[in-house]
């Protein structure tokens, strides 16, 4: 896995329900994938770690804040070291964008990458 940091607050559009059909070009090969957004799918939806599993093959993109408050993975209430686990396991070696306010500073907030 790659991080890339962006420690921003940015609104972010989610639909109710993630659309597998109408993404089929995005698993024939290298054009567009789509953005995960591990924060709204835990809002909206929960069940990150089997949509992941289901949705991966049109998956581009990765990105994490810790519910319910959008700080730091680590800081909420869905184990974020879990899905990283899980996306190691699943062979994921795309980007994860973290967006989030971290809660001490941005020094204090990048704390949990030495977890991983």
């Amino acid at each position: 896995m790659r991080f890339a940091l962006a420690l921003v607050f940015a609104l972010v559009c989610s639909c109710a329900a993630p659309a597998p059909e109408g993404l089929k070009a995005a698993e024939a090969g290298p054009g567009p994938k789509v953005k995960f957004d591990i924060y709204h799918r835990q809002i909206i939806h929960g069940d990150v770690l089997t949509s992941l599993k289901t949705l991966l093959s049109i998956i581009g993109h990765i990105q994490v804040a810790s519910v319910p408050k959008r700080q730091e993975p680590g800081s909420g209430e869905l184990n974020d070291f879990e899905v990283f686990r899980a996306l190691d396991a699943l062979g994921y070696d795309g980007w994860v964008g973290c967006e989030y306010r971290p809660v001490a500073g941005t020094a204090e907030g990048l704390g949990w990458l030495a977890k991983l």
